[in-house]
C-alpha cells in the first residue's frame, strides 16, 4: 500500500497543460451573504395574509373542478384517467397551497387523496375519492383552519384507512 504525502502533493506545480481557474460566485453575487432583514420578512408575511382570502375563492372553485372531473371519471369509462389525472392535479395544488394559508387539513387530505390516485386510480377507488372531496368541501364550508381538532384528525384518520388498507393474508 503506497501512503501519499497529502503537504508535498500540495507543494508541487501543476503540469503545464493543467489550467486551474476559480469561476465567479454568480448566485453569491445577486443574493449576497444570504440574510433576509426582518422589514423584508414582514412584508411577505403580510402579503401571504392577503392572500388568505383569495385562497378560499381560489379554493372553492378548485372544489368545484374536483367535482366535476370526479363525476366524469364516474361516467365516462373511456376517458376515466385523464378525468383522475385532471383530479389528480388540481387537489395536487390544493394540498400544496392549504397548509400555506392557514389550512393543513386540506393538505392532510389531499396528499391522501394524491397518493392513492397515484398508486391506483381505478373504479372502485372512485367512492374513497369521493369522501376525500366531500371532507374538503366540509372544510370549506365550515372554515376549518388548522388540524381540524379531534374531529378533523379522526375524519383524516378514517379517509387514511380507507386509501391504505391494511394487505390481507
Amino acid at each position: 500500500m503506497t501512503v501519499i504525502d497529502e503537504a508535498k502533493v500540495e507543494a508541487l506545480p501543476p503540469p503545464p497543460d493543467v489550467r486551474y481557474f476559480s469561476p465567479p460566485n454568480l448566485l453569491k453575487m445577486k443574493v449576497g451573504d444570504g440574510r433576509i432583514d426582518a422589514d423584508s420578512i414582514a412584508k411577505a408575511e403580510n402579503a401571504v395574509l392577503q392572500l388568505k382570502d383569495d385562497f378560499l375563492e381560489w379554493v372553492r372553485a378548485d372544489l368545484e373542478r374536483m367535482e366535476a372531473a370526479l363525476g366524469r371519471a364516474r361516467m365516462d369509462g373511456a376517458q376515466r384517467k385523464e378525468h383522475i389525472e385532471t383530479l389528480f392535479a388540481v387537489c395536487h395544488d390544493m394540498k400544496g397551497q392549504g397548509g400555506t394559508f392557514g389550512y393543513p387539513l386540506i393538505s392532510r387530505i389531499g396528499h391522501s387523496l394524491c397518493t392513492m390516485l397515484e398508486r391506483d386510480g381505478k373504479e372502485s377507488n372512485l367512492k374513497i375519492a369521493s369522501a376525500h372531496v366531500e371532507a374538503i368541501r366540509g372544510i370549506i364550508l365550515r372554515n376549518v383552519t388548522g388540524d381540524g381538532g379531534a374531529i378533523g384528525q379522526l375524519i383524516a384518520e378514517g379517509l387514511e384507512a380507507a386509501a391504505f388498507p391494511p394487505p390481507s393474508n
